[in-house]
């Protein structure tokens, strides 16, 4: 058994929506959770500060439990925007799958950044400094500043013929032509229409209480370690994780992003876009300041 394709990266970016519009196509089995951080032998927490991932030890056969529930579909996966971070990460893909196709989803930065913030303070309910330090010091946001420096080591690695690029403006503006695009990159039918092509996923939240957030994750991880994917499928398909999600999930609405954390953004996209556009050939005058 081996994983056909890895989406890496990157963060808020879209890949809750583009994990779930491919868990939703009859000849794709995804994992269970979406996320195994198994490649990565760290977390990364700031610049300075990083965690050995326990994952990253375990055996093959540990990371292939998460497909346990697979039938007949002809291709697997998962997504975990954690891979991207580090081009030790990439190298251990391509020597453990050599044939396995990479999913890299990219947003404008300003969204993206703003976005992640607020789901660590909000959702996960952590400390943070204020936006403009965190963007200094965090990895993952600080990537979300810098694209083409981790997609550069990827094409490295992959080439650019087995990396799809996924714009979420593009899909935004366009989702039937952006999924069939997807699809055809993984070789499946791409004429299928995704049920849920057009439903908003990873909408803004708080949790009531944190610790119901880190139990549910334990849970799921702990049941798809041990080959039990099709037991959370089934918990999900007879409601269980939705009256969960309703004792202690709520809408929430985050304001507006500061016009000095705003402009700061900006300017690093400005000097991105030219250099990004040529390297994954795709405009992205979308993400261009409108004066």
């Amino acid at each position: 058994m081996k994983v056909d394709f890895i989406g890496v990266g990157f963060a808020k970016c879209g890949t809750t929506t583009v994990s779930r519009l491919l868990e939703e196509h009859p000849d794709i089995c995804f994992s269970v959770p979406k996320e195994i951080q198994y490649f990565n032998s760290h977390y990364q927490l700031s610049e300075s500060s990083q965690k050995i991932n326990p994952n990253s030890k375990k055996s093959i056969n540990w990371y292939l439990n998460h497909w346990s529930h697979r039938k007949s579909e002809t291709i697997m996966g998962e997504f975990s925007p954690q891979y991207i971070l580090k081009y030790e990460t990439g190298l251990r893909i391509k020597n453990t799958f050599p044939d396995v196709k990479i999913i890299i989803c990219l947003r404008h930065p300003q969204k993206a950044i703003f976005s992640y913030y607020n789901f660590l303070k909000n959702y996960l309910s952590i400390e943070l400094e204020e936006l403009e330090v965190e963007m200094q010091t965090n990895p993952k946001m600080k990537a979300l500043l810098h694209y083409s420096d981790y997609i550069e080591n990827y094409l490295k690695i992959f080439g650019k013929e087995n990396i799809h690029f996924f714009v979420l403006e593009n899909f935004i503006k366009n989702p039937e032509v952006e999924i069939k695009n997807l699809y055809h990159f993984l070789k499946v039918d791409d004429s299928f229409v995704p049920p849920s092509l057009h439903k908003k996923f990873n909408a803004s939240k708080k949790t009531l209480f944190p610790f119901l957030v880190k139990l549910e994750k334990q849970t799921i991880r702990f049941f798809s370690a041990i080959g039990m994917t099709g037991f959370i499928i089934w918990l999900k398909k007879i409601g269980i994780s939705k009256l969960v999600h309703s004792l202690h999930m709520r809408k929430a609405s985050f304001g507006k992003i500061e016009n000095s954390d705003k402009a700061y953004i900006q300017e690093f996209v400005n000097k991105e876009i030219p250099k990004l556009s040529k390297m994954i050939n795709i405009d992205l005058d979308c993400w261009v300041e409108k004066k």
